[in-house]
């Protein structure tokens, strides 16, 4: 009975093992897909483009006369749906995300809102507040440029990397990035303009803003590290959309 068991196991293994040896060589498959959780993917869309973000009070601004229109054009736009941060960032609760997405739409089709500012959400929703747990989506006012377009419209990249890196007493991961060069000169010109005003430079594919730094000094040689406030699933996905970029 034993013997026969064991060769029952034998010829199992020898199948499997045909099997996956077949899978290699003739399709290509690497063996670690086969144990390992799949990577986060994303679509090509579009391409990905970089805006300056408003200025705070230009944005309020805005935002007022936006609400003072509303009520001209019996619109429920509700400034309870709004919610300010450190008075420079502006949250909606993720319930009320729907809601300002079709005001704002309404507010486009009627030609309502300024011509030279673009209005995204933030791809990830996150607590409002620390002693908040309810999760809220950033809204982010983009500047266009004279041509309505993006301050960078397109963007390229040699190297995309997730690392290990070590600040304190804690292990962290990172982005690490190097531009092409026509990127790196963009980056090197509209950074200079930012540092000057502390400004900020949002990352944005999809109709989504994944991030957008405050710009504190100029970025010459081409390179980039993004960490804060994104845990690992986040960092795979910004890989991911870089990874469509790479040249």
């Amino acid at each position: 009975m034993t013997n026969k068991l064991d060769s029952v196991i034998a010829i199992i293994l020898f199948i499997v093992g045909g099997v996956m040896a077949f899978l290699i060589l003739f399709i290509g498959l690497p063996l670690g897909s086969l144990w390992t959780d799949k990577e986060a993917t994303v679509e090509k869309v579009g391409n990905l483009a970089f805006y300056e973000v408003q200025d705070y009070q230009s944005f309020r601004q805005d935002l007022e006369g936006l609400l003072e229109i509303a009520v001209d054009y019996h619109i429920d736009f509700s400034s309870n749906l709004l919610q300010e941060e450190k008075e420079r960032e502006v949250w909606v609760k993720e319930s009320d995300r729907p809601i300002v997405d079709s005001l704002l739409k309404v507010f486009e089709n009627r030609n309502l809102l300024p011509s030279n500012v673009k209005y995204l959400f933030g791809a990830y929703p996150k607590p409002f507040r620390a002693s908040d747990p309810i999760k809220s989506y950033r809204l982010y006012p983009l500047l266009l440029d004279d041509k309505g377009q993006a301050s960078m419209p397109k963007v390229g990249f040699t190297k995309v990397k997730i690392t290990n890196s070590s600040y304190g007493n804690k292990d962290n991961k990172e982005l690490s990035i190097k531009m092409n060069e026509e990127t790196t000169k963009a980056f090197r010109n509209f950074s200079r303009k930012l540092a000057l005003t502390h400004g900020a430079l949002a990352m944005v594919y999809n109709d989504k803003v994944y991030l957008a730094p405050q710009i504190n000094t100029e970025i010459i040689n081409g390179f980039a590290n993004i960490s804060a406030g994104f845990n690992e699933k986040e960092l795979q996905e910004l890989k991911c959309i870089m990874d469509l970029h790479l040249e």
